[in-house]
């Protein structure tokens, strides 16, 4: 038995082993010749398979080692990112809670204008910076940005509950408690909140710096009075009544309830 033909082929990495043996005939003597012809043809097609394989292995070796370069060059990049970002200057967001935030910890009356116009935008962040410096200005911004109809309603409730709680230094305190009973702006929520605020007598103190209990009694008492949902009354009742035994137990005298409206 005698073989026409037989080789192997390596292809780098992985080598792609390829073995062809000819066909192998029994007895002397030469093959026939379209045996011979047919051969050759088998050995063509094979060899030119062959190549084209050699060269799709060679570029699947190339592609492997690009994508081995890119990773190193990412992780290059990534470990001298921090050096980097820390020279640049702060992100917009992080730029403008530094100014609100260091407005209000220098109690800047002077950016006031600034902290208005913010609000007006729904900041929340400016929004409560108003209430915080309110004592700066008798919560007359916070006032205003209040009542200029560009508050969402989550900002509005949330203003509503701010100017609740600083009725110690706001001149206008009355009249404004007295306008959430009248008109387009006399609605369950807002009267809610306004009351939450007058009752919260601890975010008051932080907010000015003191509490009248028998002012924030006063107001309370108002509210109630312009309104005649009966379980609205009764809700602003507890929180009447909430007060008034604060301001009981700090006396030392007992409580009396609420009056009727």
């Amino acid at each position: 038995m005698k073989p026409v033909a037989a080789f192997t082929v390596g292809l780098g990495t992985g080598a792609l082993v390829v073995v062809l043996v000819g066909a192998v005939r029994f007895g002397c003597g030469a093959p026939p010749a379209e045996n011979t012809a047919d051969a050759a043809a088998e050995l063509e097609r094979r060899q030119t398979e062959i190549r084209r394989l050699d060269q799709e292995n060679a570029r699947l070796v190339a592609e492997v080692q690009r994508l081995r370069q890119t990773l190193t060059e990412s992780r290059a990049r990534a470990t001298a990112r921090p050096r980097a970002e820390a020279s640049l200057p702060p992100a917009p967001a992080a730029a403008a809670a530094h100014w609100i935030e260091t407005a209000v910890a220098n109690g800047d009356l002077e950016a006031l204008p600034q902290l208005e116009a913010a609000a007006l935008r729904n900041d929340v962040r400016a929004l409560r910076a108003l209430a915080l410096l309110s004592s700066g200005d008798g919560a007359t911004a916070l006032l205003r940005v209040w009542a200029s109809g560009q508050l969402t309603a989550d900002n509005l409730l949330q203003a509503t509950r701010w100017l609740g709680a600083t009725v110690e230094i706001n001149p206008n305190a009355t009249d404004w408690v007295q306008s959430l009973t009248a008109g387009d702006r006399s609605t369950a929520r807002l009267i809610t909140a306004a009351a939450e605020g007058l009752a919260d007598t601890q975010l008051g103190a932080t907010l000015t710096g003191k509490v009248d209990y028998v002012v924030r009694l006063r107001l309370l008492n108002t509210l109630i009075k312009g309104i005649e949902d009966a379980a609205l009354i009764e809700q602003l009742g507890k929180l009447y009544n909430a007060v008034l035994a604060e301001l009981g137990a700090g006396s030392g005298a007992a409580p009396e309830p609420r009056p009727t409206p």
